[in-house]
């Protein structure tokens, strides 16, 4: 036999128990209904039953015509137990869809998947999978259980109705238009040079020297690192730096001397332009340099021979933008300060990155033979030990662009159509609550192509916070009507849960966008327009008695941008003012000379 005979036979028998159930719990429960399909009939949509489930009995089974869903549609399954069970859950499945011989296309999910609630409400997005041919003499099965009777204890009657839904279009784009960003940026150039040698450096070498040689009681030949960052050609100069760091990495320190420092300084800007590294490759450790090549930097020489330092040493500018104590042994080195970060925040906003900086290390005139520190150079053979500067930074930029992709909607095998809304003089021009403006160039609704947009910011300079724009998604197929929002994020994360913008209505459009951010009119949850529950949140028409409407769009038919379902603002003047006059009227026809002035 086969499984949807077993079924239908399983809720045939249900029938019988369950109709025994009701005769016992009559003067309890009343008249109940209990709904049981014949083999091979399917019920069509909507469907309302109340049916009593116990331990002892059966689940309740319905075979449900998928060929009534209407467009787009989605499956909408509720159950509701009766008064005496407000605690009481019960489990709703769609499962074992049925696709007749021949029928185009395959139904989505494949006939074993089910779909499960235990909430009370199932809403099964059929149009995500919709077949080539639609959904005519399609079928599915949905069964509803009881999984616990709460206190009140079994058995218990549930309303159990379903219907169809159409789900308007929707979609969201979200995009960084400027905000927190990190830039590690990896060393340009660097060198060391030599105090004992001045005419020589170590461009190419694979180590960097900051130190003193002692080689008497009281002095010793120094060496000085010089590291530069092209910073200008990543971080833009409207950026606003936020912290700024070193990252280095020792490779070479004397562990017995545990109070060597270093030192960062930024070099000292030259008009006649940066240094330059050259090619020169120090022997062994390369604690000492070999003669410089033409125009390297040296001791002496920002560019040897012609642009001298304006003192010597790389021209180190001022206090120390790092004082790193207590390097005495190897391994990763990054620090950061409020000077660093103000001196790059200067690199930034001049242009100017290419001196960098210069690194030094006090060195001990007691005992002999000390060396310093030795660094990795860009040139090192280990990547990770190379020098980079972190830079975290933000920025308002003018403009963001890119494309609304087909594939970022709800449709499936829909031509799209796109217009800004509250775009009052219909230009294709909008603009937002902040201050930006959005354009979009718009296709005709038979092509299935991205729809290039831009966003310009012209508000006030580094804004913090979202900005939004939102257009309207017409589905050529259907006539159906929905509603894409974009959410442009300025010096904000947008990944951040707590910077997104509420949706205090639940509607799907955020209040940012909303056209009537407390009532809903939104693709997830609309208001009633028309009908006898006027203002009642609703799913679909369905939802509305009377035969209203439920409207799921950010239509705005008279431009105001507030939404058709929004009360209109000036509606509840306009009823004060008539029922003021309406008032006074009724005054003047009790005034005595109200009553004979009409003699």
């Amino acid at each position: 036999m086969s499984r949807r005979r077993i079924q239908d036979a399983v809720g045939r028998l249900g029938a019988s128990r369950s109709a025994s159930f009701s005769a016992s719990f009559s003067a309890i429960v009343g008249a109940l209904v209990l709904l049981s399909t014949p083999a091979g009939a399917a019920d069509p949509l909507p469907i309302a039953a109340d049916v009593v489930l116990s331990w002892g009995g059966p689940e309740a089974y319905f075979t449900v015509d998928l060929g009534t869903l209407p467009t787009r549609p989605v499956l909408v399954v509720e159950v509701t137990p009766d008064a005496s069970h407000p605690d009481m859950v019960t489990e709703i499945e769609v499962t074992d869809y049925q696709i007749p011989w021949g029928h185009p296309g395959a139904i989505c999910p494949a006939p074993e998947t089910s779909n499960v609630s235990r909430s009370g409400r199932l809403e099964r997005e059929m149009y995500t999978c919709q077949p080539a041919g639609g959904y005519p003499g399609t079928t599915a099965l949905v069964i509803v259980r009881a999984i616990y009777f709460g206190v009140a204890e079994d058995p218990a009657t549930v309303a159990i109705r379903m219907h169809g839904a159409t789900r308007p279009p929707t979609s969201t784009l979200t995009q960084q238009v400027s905000g927190p960003q990190q830039a590690v940026i990896p060393a340009s150039k660097d060198t060391t040079i030599y105090e004992d040698a001045p005419s020589t450096s170590n461009g190419a070498g694979e180590s960097l020297w900051a130190g003193m040689e002692t080689q008497s009681l009281l002095t010793g030949p120094l060496r000085n690192s010089l590291i530069a960052f092209d910073v200008n050609s990543v971080v833009p100069a409207t950026a606003t730096v936020s912290e700024a760091s070193l990252a280095l990495h020792v490779t070479n320190a004397d562990p017995s001397f545990i109070y060597q420092r270093l030192l960062v300084h930024r070099v000292a800007p030259d008009a006649s332009g940066g240094w330059s590294e050259g090619s020169a490759d120090g022997p062994g450790d390369e604690f000492h340099g070999l003669l410089s090549s033409a125009g390297a930097a040296d001791w002496y020489y920002r560019s040897r021979p012609s642009e001298p330092w304006y003192g010597t040493a790389g021209d180190p500018l001022g206090a120390p933008l790092l004082d790193i104590p207590f390097i005495n042994s190897p391994g990763p080195l990054q620090q950061s300060s409020s000077i660093l970060t103000n001196a790059v925040q200067d690199m930034v906003t001049s242009g100017d990155s290419d001196d960098g900086f210069v690194l030094s290390a006090p060195g001990a005139t007691f005992p002999f033979s000390r060396r310093g520190i030795q660094l990795a150079s860009r040139e090192n053979p280990v990547p990770s030990q190379r020098p980079t500067l972190i830079v975290d930074y933000s920025q308002s930029v003018p403009a963001a662009s890119g494309s609304i992709e087909t594939s970022a909607l709800t449709f499936i095998n829909e031509g799209q159509n796109f217009r800004w809304i509250y775009d009052l003089d219909q230009d294709d021009v909008l603009e937002t609550n902040i201050g930006g403006v959005c354009t979009v160039v718009e296709r005709p609704a038979s092509q299935h192509a991205p729809l290039p947009y831009t966003y310009s910011y012209v508000g006030a300079p580094g804004y913090t916070g979202v900005d939004c724009c939102t257009w309207r998604i017409d589905s050529a197929d259907t006539g159906t009507i929905g509603t894409g929002q974009a959410l442009f994020f300025h010096n904000l994360d947008p990944s951040n849960p707590a910077h997104m913008p509420l949706d205090t209505d639940q509607d799907g459009i955020r209040n940012l966008c909303d056209n009537c951010p407390t009532t809903p009119n939104g693709p997830l949850l609309g208001s009633c327009r028309t009908g006898t529950t006027i203002g009642v949140a609703c799913h679909s028409n369905l939802d509305c008695a009377g035969s209203g409407t439920c409207d799921l769009s950010q239509l705005d038919s008279d431009g105001d941008s507030v939404g058709n379902a929004c009360p209109e603002p000036g509606l509840a003047a306009s009823l004060i003012a008539g029922l003021g006059l309406l008032a006074t009227i009724a005054r003047e026809r009790r005034s005595p000379n109200c009553r004979a002035s009409r003699h």
